[in-house]
């Protein structure tokens, strides 16, 4: 049975729960209840195999431990109070149980989240332990004060102004900015981003098994920009098709072993050092040293699936100029996205489909293919200039994006899959790095015009020295 097959089989086995977000779907996969309650009776049995599972452990540790500390600290503001003051109480709480559910959540909650969601939750723990301790103090103050001298009420009052300032900063945190700005598909079992269909998973082997190809058939060069990624290279390497005729690994000043782990696996390899820094400055330094009649651009972390290379391939001989990776089309999806970066992701593709009159779905996506003269249309940086250049950075899928845009070449979109990055941390910023994707896409928009007025002035910008431009 193939690939497509297990997949449907596995789909139409499962039941699906799902909920739209920005036009995508996050769907909460579950076991089939008949899998779990095979009687459909709710047996004692049935209910330790239910809590069993990991799934539910994880859920109960997440909200657990909140509210055993808030059990805590309440009975300690409640025994506590009638000595001191209910809001010296409260502050008291706060300090004594703050740091063991620190600890607690630290061992229990976050060791199986991945490195960037844990350092992100951290960040949320300690935000909502200031904001919680500050409103339930200050609810706290203001209850006490306007029921000055009825001490039977002011317990119990304390208590409901305890759990309402508890209250805010938990949805605040864990509904709003959690959900939104730090939590990715593929950080909580269950979840998965996805298009209007699951991804069929690419299985690694022959490009041209069954592409018609003309003979002699085109060469394909595959850019593996890399920065300290020794653990993942070999992940992608495993993942490669066999046929692949050039690997071009360009190694970003990496300072483990990624330069000798990538020519252990590529011994046949091109194997070059960027000019400069930034990922953008890679890939041109990339497609100057490669050979091949199409080449493909990659991400070195595991995320993106070389098994996927012969999809791109067949899109370029079907007659497309430039085959770009899309995560929201039919077969595509992403384990990483959240749902902050998928809004962002959202706005800047409109963006270009108005400016440039276009239908791009994923802009910021790194996967893509393309045929050599592709090359002569695209606003590379100079991989020889001293100083950094625009497009070194991140904002290159933009800026190649639209260069092919512009010059109305036939793109066409391919439905791929993004994986979590097995090891490290991304170097992606989502605002500072969206926010040069946008000017990119200004700029391209406006170059026609400013062309435009340099030739109707007769002038040509100058180039500016090493000196000038430092200065």
């Amino acid at each position: 049975m193939n690939g497509v097959s297990r997949t449907r089989h596995l789909g139409s086995a499962r039941s699906v729960h799902g909920w739209r977000a920005s036009g995508f779907a996050i769907l909460a996969r579950s076991d089939p209840l008949r899998s779990i309650f095979p009687t459909m009776k709710l047996s004692s049995l049935s209910l330790i195999a239910r809590m069993r599972t990991g799934e539910t452990r994880e859920t109960l540790r997440y909200a657990g431990v909140p509210v055993v500390v808030v059990v805590l600290g309440e009975c300690l503001i409640q025994l506590s109070g009638p000595w001191l003051t209910y809001t010296s109480a409260s502050l008291l709480a706060a300090v004594v149980v703050i740091v063991p559910s620190f600890f607690v959540k630290k061992w229990f909650v976050w060791r199986s989240m991945s490195r960037v969601h844990r350092r992100n939750q951290v960040i949320l723990f300690w935000v909502a332990v200031i904001l919680s301790a500050s409103l339930a103090a200050l609810f706290t103050y203001l209850v006490e004060h306007a029921l000055a001298g009825q001490s039977p009420l002011c317990g119990a009052s304390v208590l409901i102004a305890q759990l309402f300032g508890f209250g805010i900063v938990w949805i605040a945190g864990r509904l709003i900015v959690n959900r939104l700005f730090l939590e990715r598909a593929g950080d909580r079992p269950g979840l998965q981003f996805t298009g209007k269909a699951q991804p069929d998973i690419a299985e690694p082997g022959s490009i041209w098994a069954e592409i018609p190809h003309d003979e002699p058939r085109p060469r394909v060069s595959v850019i593996v920009p890399a920065l300290n990624e020794e653990r993942n290279l070999p992940h992608v390497a495993a993942r490669m098709p066999i046929d692949v005729d050039e690997i071009v690994v360009v190694n970003g000043a990496s300072i483990d072993y990624t330069a000798e782990v990538a020519r252990r696996l590529w011994p046949d390899g091109v194997h070059i050092e960027q000019t400069r820094k930034g990922k953008g400055n890679a890939l041109a330094c990339g497609f100057a040293a490669a050979s091949g009649d199409i080449i493909v651009t990659i991400d070195s972390d595991g995320s993106t699936d070389p098994a996927e290379i012969p999809r791109f391939v067949a899109a370029l001989i079907a007659g497309a100029d430039y085959a770009k990776g899309s995560r929201f089309v039919k077969g595509g999806g992403s384990a990483d996205i959240t749902r902050f970066r998928q809004l962002g992701n959202k706005c800047l593709n409109r963006t270009v489909n108005i400016l440039f009159a276009t239908s791009f779905t994923d802009l910021c996506y790194g996967y893509n293919a393309f045929w050599r003269r592709c090359l002569d249309a695209m606003r590379l940086p100079d991989v020889h200039a001293p100083l950094q250049q625009w497009g070194d950075g991140f904002e290159i899928e933009a800026l190649l994006n639209a260069s092919v845009a512009a010059a109305e070449l036939k793109i066409t979109e391919v439905g791929s899959y993004e994986r979590l990055r097995r090891y490290g941390t991304s170097n992606l910023h989502a605002v500072k790095d969206g926010t040069r994707v946008l000017r990119t896409i200004c700029k391209e928009f406006m170059r026609p015009l400013a062309q435009k007025a340099e030739a109707k002035a007769g002038t040509a910008p100058t180039p500016l020295s090493v000196g000038e431009a430092a200065a």
